[in-house]
């Protein structure tokens, strides 16, 4: 008889597993519904996951007769030695915790830290990856970001600009934009740029350019200068 309730007792266990991952999935869709950063969403959710999950297993080592004297000390030796044993990563996951709740950065933001700089890829429960300009991934431990000073260059040094040229001219004005583009780059006015085409009609380009500005200060005076030099080269050149 013993043998038969224990293995309902499994079955009681192996049902709260589905029953779990459900409601998990039912916080998510309700989180996604709330909160937009999905970066946020996944680190909550992973939070919960192992929560509940250790929360299970307590119950379920107590359903199968283990006393919950002996299950606490158990655990609380087990939590102390893997605490001593992981206390960076520990670190690492408590200041994971911080740069969400903080809001230090997040995704595809460009980020300096400790010399090295890229976007934020992905923000992760340890670790974070970022994609330097060369296309490169460097993954940082979390903790890096709570021991040095970081420079977030998007939270206001991102410029956009639309501009508009006759289909003909479109090769020879996008050259002089990016020799324009090229020469604040190399005085390191700006640290990187984008040009894409928006739309092409029968007579027109649309042109959108995406300039990271290196300091938020000088966002304005390098949009100024950076139209005037476009519009001189028009003149010059009659390329309306």
């Amino acid at each position: 008889m013993k043998i038969f309730l224990n293995i309902f007792k499994i079955f009681i266990i192996m049902i709260s597993i589905l029953f779990l991952q459900y409601i998990l999935l039912i916080i998510k869709k309700m989180l996604d519904n709330k909160i937009e950063d999905k970066t946020v969403n996944n680190f909550l959710i992973l939070l919960m996951r192992y929560f509940l999950y250790i929360l299970l297993i307590t119950l379920a080592l107590e359903s199968l007769s283990f006393k919950s004297s002996s299950l606490i000390a158990m655990t609380s030796t087990l939590i102390i030695t893997i605490g001593l044993g992981l206390k960076n990563t520990l670190s690492n996951l408590a200041s994971g915790i911080l740069i969400i709740l903080l809001e230090l950065f997040k995704k595809d933001d460009y980020i300096e830290i400790d010399k090295m700089s890229g976007f934020v890829k992905n923000i992760k429960i340890f670790t974070t990856d970022i994609i330097t300009l060369d296309k490169n991934i460097i993954t940082i431990p979390n903790n890096k970001f709570l021991n040095n000073s970081i420079i977030n260059f998007l939270k206001f040094s991102q410029l956009e600009i639309k501009i508009y040229t006759k289909n003909e001219n479109f090769i020879e004005y996008k050259k002089n934009i990016i020799s324009i583009l090229n020469k604040f780059k190399n005085k390191k006015k700006i640290i990187s740029f984008d040009l894409i085409i928006e739309e092409i009609n029968i007579n027109y380009t649309e042109l959108k350019i995406k300039i990271l500005i290196a300091n938020a200060y000088d966002k304005e005076k390098i949009k100024s200068i950076f139209l005037n030099k476009i519009l001189l080269k028009i003149n010059n050149k009659n390329l309306v």
